[in-house]
């Protein structure tokens, strides 16, 4: 199946995942994807087509999207673009429409690289990022409407508490429902641009091994099961686990890219 061209309703598999494909043949999050992208709530009437290469615009928001993390407006796209700056948006509140193609391009910024290592090395590689930037440089947006480094590195560690526990709960019960959340909510509501980031990074730490430690201890029948996310459909604790190291790679390329639109280097 091309990016370009995909069923006009039915389902895709990617990366081990289902991803729905809803009418007007847009890959748009998953289980719920079509109710989301009508809901009052984004301004959307109806689904519109998703033009592959392209951030999602107003007119597209609604299912789990492009933005930071887990959720921008809702879940899905991070903050982080690539080189082109067209697979992850960085425009707050934004909520794009291609899940699966997220999804794609997640894997594809990870590549073949070890998500242990990855996830084991996004603490350091944080205080490199941060390291000799004043207060005021580090809550200095990228522009209008975009996250500060001191508001990435916040979501990432709010992040890793989210991530963890639906990994958790997935362990615990059989086919739990997994919640999705509007990180650009919490960014306001929960003052990422007031944090304090050596506490953050401590947080960060102290939850990322936690999980890390918990991982290590898994039989292979424990990796392979899964909830329903209210959005994305199902998710497996091994396909988690490899979208949260991508997902880190996301935001330190976001954090360099912070760095050299303000001249830091």
């Amino acid at each position: 199946m091309t990016q370009d061209r995909v069923p006009q309703v039915g389902a895709v598999e990617m990366a081990g995942e289902r991803a729905e494909v809803v009418d007007g043949g847009q890959v748009c999050g998953w289980a719920g994807a079509s109710r989301l992208l009508r809901s009052k709530r984004y301004g959307v009437g109806t689904p519109q087509p998703w033009e592959p290469g392209r951030s999602p615009t107003q007119g597209q928001r609604g299912c789990q999207g492009y933005r930071g993390g887990d959720s921008g407006g809702v879940e899905g796209y991070d903050s982080g673009m690539s080189d082109s700056g067209e697979r992850f948006s960085n425009s707050a509140g934004d909520a794009g429409a291609g899940a699966a193609e997220y999804v794609r391009a997640c894997l594809e910024l990870l590549g073949d690289r070890d998500p242990w290592a990855v996830q084991a090395e996004l603490v350091p590689e944080l205080r490199r990022l941060t390291a000799g930037l004043s207060r005021e440089e580090m809550a200095r947006p990228e522009g209008a409407g975009k996250w500060s480094i001191l508001e990435v590195v916040r979501h990432l560690a709010d992040t890793e508490i989210v991530y963890g526990y639906r990994m958790r709960l997935i362990l615990a019960e059989d086919d739990p429902q997994i919640p999705g959340y509007d990180q650009d909510l919490w960014a306001r509501a929960l003052g990422y641009q007031e944090a304090d980031l050596e506490a953050t990074l401590l947080e960060l730490e102290a939850a990322r091994a936690g999980s890390l430690r918990m991982l290590r201890g898994l039989g292979e029948a424990q990796w392979e099961r899964a909830g329903h996310h209210a959005e994305r459909g199902r998710e497996t604790v091994r396909g988690i686990f490899r979208l949260l190291a991508a997902h880190d790679l996301i935001h330190r390329r976001q954090i360099q890219r912070i760095r050299d639109a303000h001249g830091l280097g």
